[in-house]
């Protein structure tokens, strides 16, 4: 179900296990929220806060992810397959066991990511790179 939830403070809410299919979460306060086990595919979180917030077990094929604060969310065996990550702050996230095939990175600040048994089929990182510690 596509609904337009842009703009909105949504700290700390539960979206957990629910459809959320093509959902515009662009420009909203999502600090803390819970997106485990929810089906994101073709949402637009562009420019929200997603800080410390819990995707884990998500189903994000697709989502744009374009300009955001998401440091210290987790990502925890996520699928990512094909989303947008440009121009986002990542730093701290946790991705392990994450599908991030086909994910488009550009320019984003993925230091101190965790990013165990990570899937990076064909990834696409123009003007980035990835160091380890």
């Amino acid at each position: 179900m596509s609904e337009d939830w842009s703009g909105q403070d949504l700290r700390g809410f539960d979206f957990s296990g629910m459809d959320l299919l093509g959902c515009d979460f662009s420009d909203s306060i999502l600090r803390n929220a819970n997106f485990t086990g929810a089906r994101l595919w073709c949402s637009d979180f562009t420019r929200a806060d997603l800080s410390y917030a819990n995707f884990a077990g998500a189903d994000c094929t697709k989502a744009k992810f374009n300009g955001v604060e998401m440091q210290f969310a987790s990502f925890r065996g996520t699928k990512l397959i094909q989303a947008q990550m440009v121009l986002a702050d990542l730093k701290h996230c946790v991705f392990d066991g994450a599908d991030m095939s086909l994910v488009y990175l550009m320019e984003s600040d993925i230091e101190f990511a965790s990013m165990n048994d990570v899937k990076m089929f064909h990834t696409c990182l123009p003007n980035g790179e990835i160091t380890s510690n």
